[in-house]
């Protein structure tokens, strides 16, 4: 029924062997052949136009933008600790059509090519993944020829591994994480202008700002207003959707969600609210992260940082997220934001 009301959606996944037993759905899109190269031999040839290009470099970020005066908008750092180049990570797995229909709203619309530096990990990829990635310009890594990495399986990496060594590896301030299945579905200025406010928010002390598209609301595994009631306390597995509130019109809690950059009223400008991870599960869907941060800052005295806690859960894919809800990283208070309104979706269109 949800599928037969939205566009291109061919079906809906559920993640549980049943619709009652099922937490969340994945929406698989119909795919259109004329949007998608229909064999390796396109695939080649335009990888190879695309090789014999410079490529120039990209546009600088807009300047920063004002920001409230709440705590939870962090504070001015030095000169240093400013944000000014983007990278772009993302992670695929034998899903070529997902990666093809992403790649090309990236291009389509502007966000390739305000990317510093672009890197594609594909984990046991088809031929056709491998010529995607250098089609649209991205470095190709494969596990089998990445040092230090641990696999899972026969050229396969976790997303805790993959997240580890993209902090330790790319080169740029800030790395936005992606997974084959997040199409980018905003205009070339929301990109400009996201990117920059989110830019503002790092370089004064946030860790992450999400950039998921609040179109999706209700649907996928994006939680509606009145799908979870909120936890006022109780640890981080009590309190771990609270965030999803944050997205509801109209929605506020006093010293745990700050308007940090616009509000209510600039319906048609940027809108980031920043919290805590008092308030959040950890997710890297749609990931905006302050790269330095994530190498450097330990979330508690003489712990780790997030970039260590990734190698940590480099064996099991759900180790990254269930391990820091097990370590209760609520109470270390992790700076985060949200783009009100976001840039990508979730959407799949391999089977």
């Amino acid at each position: 029924e949800i599928c037969s009301t939205l566009q291109l959606c061919a079906i809906v996944s559920l993640n549980g062997k049943t619709r009652r037993a099922s937490s969340w759905a994945t929406l698989k899109a119909v795919r259109r052949g004329d949007e998608t190269w229909s064999n390796e031999t396109a695939a080649r040839e335009q990888a190879e136009r695309r090789q014999a290009i410079r490529e120039p470099p990209p546009p600088p970020l807009l300047p920063p933008l004002p920001v409230g005066a709440s705590p939870l908008c962090g504070r001015m750092r030095s000169p240093s600790h400013a944000i000014s180049t983007v990278g772009l990570f993302v992670l695929t797995y034998r899903t070529p059509r997902s990666l093809e229909w992403s790649m090309r709203s990236w291009e389509q619309n502007g966000l390739l090519e305000r990317m510093a530096q672009k890197m594609l990990l594909a984990n046991d990829p088809q031929q056709i993944e491998l010529l995607l990635g250098k089609a649209f310009g991205f470095e190709v890594l494969e596990p089998r020829f990445m040092k230090g990495v641990t696999q899972v399986k026969p050229n396969v990496v976790t997303i805790g591994q993959a997240f580890a060594w993209a902090m330790a590896n790319m080169a740029t301030d800030s790395v936005l994480f992606l997974e084959k299945d997040f199409p980018l579905v905003m205009p070339a200025h929301q990109v400009d202008v996201q990117l920059s406010a989110a830019a503002t928010m790092l370089s004064r002390g946030v860790a992450v700002v999400y950039l998921r598209s609040r179109t999706q609301q209700g649907c996928d595994s994006f939680l509606g207003c009145s799908a979870v009631p909120w936890v006022d306390r109780g640890g981080s597995w009590a309190t771990r959707t609270n965030w999803w509130k944050f997205y509801c019109d109209g929605f506020e809690k006093a010293g745990r969600v700050a308007d940090c950059i616009g509000d209510a009223h600039n319906a048609s400008g940027v809108r980031l609210r920043c919290y805590t991870s008092e308030d959040a599960n950890w997710s890297l869907n749609a990931a905006l992260i302050n790269r330095r941060r994530a190498m450097r800052k330990r979330l508690w005295e003489g712990g780790q940082t997030l970039a260590e806690l990734g190698q940590a859960a480099a064996r099991r894919q759900d180790a990254f997220e269930n391990d820091m809800l097990q370590r209760n990283w609520g109470k270390y208070k992790v700076p985060l934001c949200i783009s009100y309104d976001g840039l990508f979706t979730h959407y799949e269109v391999d089977g």
